[in-house]
Parts: structure tokens; C-alpha cells; sequence
């Protein structure tokens, strides 16, 4: 049986048509400037951002990779810049060694992973400053390592938006402006909240207002997305015709990540070839009943008329989310109720207008959430 040439989470597999952005954040690396790249949920910026350091480490970068996702506190966050400092280090005793001379809030811990075939790293704290106190601490000592070591480098801030749900959110940003822009390296800022990290960058009275080149992730063009699949399935030793693979790209909105899974479940479920649409209809369903985990997650932590409005646009997308008509026909509530769900859901990254109509950002939810209210 032929392998599956379709992987989730892999950064092996082949990026398609993200060539551009690659190549710009690349260049931008070089050249030490900033980058913000956002864009929905499972729309490829994770992996976007690992092939783009894989590449600086080759030409002789150091590259760090910090995940804020679920950050509760400033020393948290301090913790997790030093972790992911030791984690990139430990392999390079020489400079591992200066990171732990110069990172001073924070001293690694290594023990055997649970198979024994690695090590875990953590952190401890071992300087006395709280909060702020402790923040500026780590990132002078941060600077103060870079200018040492003399390496390039470059650093994502993945799920940066995180920040703004500690307390003391702004001055956080204040306080890691201030270092950031006086230190010779390249920051990339990641994020899925688009609406949260516009306000944080775009804002006038923010502390990051026009300090990054912009990237806004979408969804894959169509043509580009087609050609990707058919080649794929070629490699795996099958075909999948234009029409049906330009299916599999209206189905998922271009959407990376459910592309690749829909076409893992399309190409294991299928013989020499995709017979058709029925072929895609019917894994498209298994790929509904594979996120119901989530979907119902997301969906049941909503208040009652969230859900009602997000159900509504699932239904019927629209350009006057505000009239009364709409509201009426769909039980929405109040215009007052209306506009601080929309204010909720689209924080949430859960809504969006784009091209002056407003829909569900996700596209497999807005798939489930109208099948399921057909169905109820």
C-alpha cells in the first residue's frame, strides 16, 4: 500500500504556495527586522515560522521558539523566554554555558524524558524580583547575552497575544518594546486573535504601534491549492482529478491544516483514484466527525446567544449583521445584545467580516454548526 504523502504537524511536508511570505520572513531574519504574522487558527503560521528558522539555522542563526500559549503571569513569562533559550542551547555547550552565566532570573533543570531517549527542560527561579521587576531582569539579561555571544538571532513569539490576559498587560508591552527595539536581532510575533493583535500594533497608544513588517495568513489560493493536491496523490501513487481536488479546496476554504487532513482521510479511503465527488463528500463527513471533539468544546463554552449568532452566520453569512430583519428571522435578540456578541466572538477569532460580510472564520465549524442545525 502506497504511504500517505498527507501529514499533520510535520514540518517535512512541502509548504504550498507560501513561498512568498517564506522567503520575505527570511529576508527579514537577515536583516534583523521585526515581523508580525497572523492569520485564523490552523492556517499554516506555525509551521510558516519553524521552515522559516529552519532556514536562518542554516546560514548559521540561532533560532528560539517561544510558545506563550496559556501564559498566566509576568514570571511565567519570563520562564518561558528563559526555557526556550536553554532548549535551543543545551546542545552547544560553549554558548550554553554563556546563557546560563547570563540569564540570571532563571537556571535550567534537565532530567531524562519518560522514554529515556532525551531530556526535558525546565526552569526554576533564583533571582528575588517580581513582576515587572522580574520581566526587565530577564530581558536586560537577555541583551546583555546577545551582545556577548555576538551570534544572529532570531525569535518567535508564538501565541503573543497571550500577554494581554496578565494583569498588567500594557505595561508588559511597554516593557518588552523597550528592550526588544534596542537589541541587534529579528522578532517574529505570531498569532491567531487577529483583532487583539491589530489593536496591539496598529494602535497608536500601544507600545508595538508600527514596529513590525505585517503578514496576514488566509486561506490558500485556489489554483495553487489544486495543483498541491494533485501532485501529492501522484507521489503517493494515486490520482485525484482537477475538479475533485478544486472540491477539497472550496470544502475547507483553502484552510492548510483541514486540507491536509481531509485529503489523509480522502487518499486512505480511496483505491487507485478518487472516484468522483462522492469520494470527497464522504471524507469531508469523516473529517466533521473527527473535530467533533472540538467543535463541541468550543461551541458549548459559548453563552446561549453566542451560539445563536454563530449558528446564524454558519446559516446565512451577511453583510447587515445589524438589521433587524436578520435578527428577527434568526432570534438574535437585542441590536444592543448583537453588537457585544459579535464584540465577543470576533476577540475570539471565531467571526470575522471580511470583504464586508461577516462569517465563521472557521470553516469546518461553519460546515458542522450547519449541518447541525439542519439536522436539529
Amino acid at each position: 500500500m502506497s504511504k500517505n504523502p498527507f501529514s499533520l504537524g510535520n514540518i517535512d511536508v512541502p509548504l504550498c504556495d507560501r513561498k512568498t511570505e517564506l522567503e520575505a520572513m527570511v529576508r527579514h531574519g537577515e536583516n534583523a527586522q521585526n515581523v508580525l504574522l497572523y492569520g485564523s487558527r490552523r492556517t499554516g503560521k506555525t509551521m510558516l515560522v519553524q521552515e522559516a528558522q529552519r532556514r536562518l539555522a542554516r546560514k548559521g542563526f540561532l533560532v528560539v521558539l517561544c510558545d506563550l500559549f496559556g501564559v498566566t503571569s509576568i514570571e511565567d513569562i519570563s520562564a518561558r523566554i528563559c526555557r526556550a533559550l536553554f532548549r535551543i542551547t543545551h546542545k552547544r555547550d560553549r554558548i550554553h554555558r554563556k546563557a546560563i552565566r547570563a540569564l540570571t532570573t532563571f537556571r535550567p533543570t534537565m532530567r531524562p524524558t519518560g522514554d529515556g531517549m532525551g531530556l526535558s527542560i525546565s526552569v526554576e527561579k533564583t533571582s528575588s524580583e517580581m513582576g515587572v521587576d522580574n520581566l526587565e531582569r530577564t530581558l536586560g539579561d537577555l541583551a546583555s547575552f546577545m551582545e556577548k555571544t555576538g551570534e544572529r538571532i532570531n525569535i518567535v513569539f508564538d501565541e503573543f497575544q497571550e500577554i494581554t490576559e496578565v494583569e498588567k498587560g500594557v505595561q508588559i508591552q511597554g516593557v518588552m518594546r523597550k528592550y526588544i527595539q534596542g537589541m541587534q536581532a529579528s522578532f517574529f510575533f505570531v498569532g491567531s486573535r487577529k483583532r487583539i493583535l491589530s489593536e496591539m500594533f496598529h494602535d497608536r497608544g500601544k507600545p508595538f504601534f508600527q514596529s513590525t513588517f505585517d503578514y496576514e495568513l488566509g486561506g490558500l489560493p485556489g489554483e495553487e491549492c489544486t495543483a498541491y493536491i494533485m501532485d501529492r496523490f501522484r507521489q503517493g501513487g494515486k490520482s485525484i482529478a482537477e475538479e475533485d481536488a478544486g472540491l477539497v479546496c472550496r470544502l475547507v476554504s483553502g484552510n492548510p491544516y483541514y486540507m491536509q487532513k481531509l485529503c489523509h482521510i480522502l487518499f486512505d479511503e480511496i483505491g487507485e483514484s478518487v472516484d468522483g465527488e462522492e469520494n470527497v463528500y464522504s471524507a469531508f463527513h469523516q473529517l466533521l466527525e473527527s473535530e467533533r471533539g472540538y467543535l463541541e468544546t468550543t461551541i458549548n463554552h459559548l453563552a446561549p446567544k453566542q451560539r445563536s449568532l454563530i449558528t446564524a452566520l454558519a446559516r446565512e453569512r451577511t453583510s447587515t449583521i445589524y438589521a433587524n430583519e436578520y435578527i428577527r428571522r434568526h432570534s438574535l435578540g437585542s441590536v444592543g445584545g448583537v453588537q457585544q456578541n459579535v464584540n465577543t466572538l470576533t476577540r475570539n477569532d471565531l467571526i470575522a467580516r471580511e470583504d464586508g460580510v461577516w462569517r465563521v472564520t472557521d470553516p469546518v465549524m461553519e460546515a458542522w454548526l450547519k449541518e447541525r442545525s439542519v439536522l436539529s
